[in-house]
């Protein structure tokens, strides 16, 4: 699973809105920031996409539940920009399984 870390100094909304274009209405994206562990010496710091009216995360370790993954139109996993959930890492083992001792 894809460990995500959500430090507690950066446990706030993030938001940038767009302009109008073409006759559009503006549109407003919204994230929070957090620590991915890909395997390398440090994590990498990645936002966190959140939806309208979505709260921020609180501070805790995370992963990217499977929901947040989608096939591509070459059939090929990538991850779901507009559906990203996480949950907390505590809730691992009841997912895959696995029963905690």
């Amino acid at each position: 699973m894809l460990k995500i870390e959500l430090d507690a100094q950066d446990c706030k909304l993030e938001q940038q809105t767009f302009p109008s274009k073409d006759g559009k209405a503006p549109r407003t994206i919204y994230w929070q920031v957090g620590y991915m562990y890909t395997g390398g010496r440090y994590p990498v710091k990645v936002q966190i996409p959140l939806k309208d009216g979505q709260p921020a995360y609180p501070a805790g370790q995370y992963f990217m539940h499977p929901s947040s993954f989608q096939a591509n139109k070459f059939n090929k996993p990538e991850i779901n920009p507009f559906e990203v959930t996480l949950a907390p890492w505590s809730e691992l083992d009841a997912l895959i399984g696995r029963k905690t001792v």
